[in-house]
């Protein structure tokens, strides 16, 4: 049995806007080399009680990833996905 598992974590401060372009985290999730993804976390650093808060989990979907970085909520906190 082969069997294979890919994880590519962001973690870091969010500025007033999106640092990437969305073409970047759409190339890296859809690199060949690593393969498809299926489960995603996504959690935010809470400003009131620095420890990081779930935001979402579950099934792979690229959408809503970007929709999450580029969230005026989440700006000017820790990111972790």
């Amino acid at each position: 049995m082969n069997i294979k598992e890919n994880f590519i974590l962001f973690n870091g401060l969010q500025q007033d806007k999106i640092v990437q372009e969305e073409s970047f985290y759409r190339e890296i999730f859809s690199n060949k080399f690593l393969g498809d993804f299926q489960r995603m976390i996504l959690e935010f650093k809470s400003i009131q009680t620095g420890e990081y808060e779930l935001f979402m989990e579950g099934s792979f979907n690229l959408e809503k990833i970007i929709s999450f970085i580029k969230s005026d909520l989440y700006k000017q906190n820790n990111l972790s996905i």
